[in-house]
């Protein structure tokens, strides 16, 4: 909560540094995984062998991570939850995938907003905690990063993934005694 009152009086305080996000990933996979062993889960992922580097505040982007997964976990009764990053064109794209509840077309405009929690047709309550203001506070934490977060969903029953996109950071060429290094511009 007092998260969210930063954020939304844009006094939240930004420690930005240039990260790899595979390591950003993987430190939210680690943390998560004991969660999903405990509902017999299995978390998939699979580091990327190319190195994307983001401009970041690196406890905050992998607290937004952490929520994605953490979301995945409590909407998902069996199966695996797939994580992966890509690259697309200047950006980099973290998706979490899982076989879980889905959702109605209907219901994904309204995730990223206060207090929003999804249910299914003619179901008055969920047997998962919280308020439904993770994936708000998501979004605005990765506005401030000049990202988008997103949501995608076949329907009901059918599983969803989630997609946070951030800008690449821009790499800087440097040769140093004959050897070609690729530095992320601070």
């Amino acid at each position: 909560l007092l998260n969210l009152s930063r954020v939304e009086s844009g006094h939240m305080k930004y420690d930005w540094t240039n990260e790899n996000m595979a390591d950003a990933v993987q430190q939210s996979v680690e943390e998560a995984k004991p969660l999903a062993e405990h509902k017999r889960l299995r978390l998939l992922w699979n580091p990327p062998r190319e190195k994307y580097y983001a401009e970041v505040d690196l406890s905050k982007i992998r607290n937004v991570i952490f929520n994605l997964l953490d979301n995945a976990i409590k909407y998902t009764a069996a199966g695996a939850i797939t994580v992966s990053i890509k690259k697309q064109e200047s950006k980099i794209q973290v998706s979490v995938k899982d076989p879980g509840r889905g959702m109605a077309s209907a219901q994904i405009p309204k995730l990223f907003t206060k207090f929003t929690r999804v249910f299914e047709e003619g179901e008055n309550s969920l047997t998962v905690s919280g308020f439904g203001l993770g994936l708000y506070v998501a979004r605005l934490i990765v506005e401030d990063h000049k990202g988008r977060i997103w949501a995608e969903s076949a329907g009901l029953g059918k599983g969803s993934t989630f997609i946070v996109e951030l800008p690449l950071a821009q790499l800087e060429k440097r040769e140093e005694n004959g050897k070609l290094e690729q530095l992320v511009k601070k």
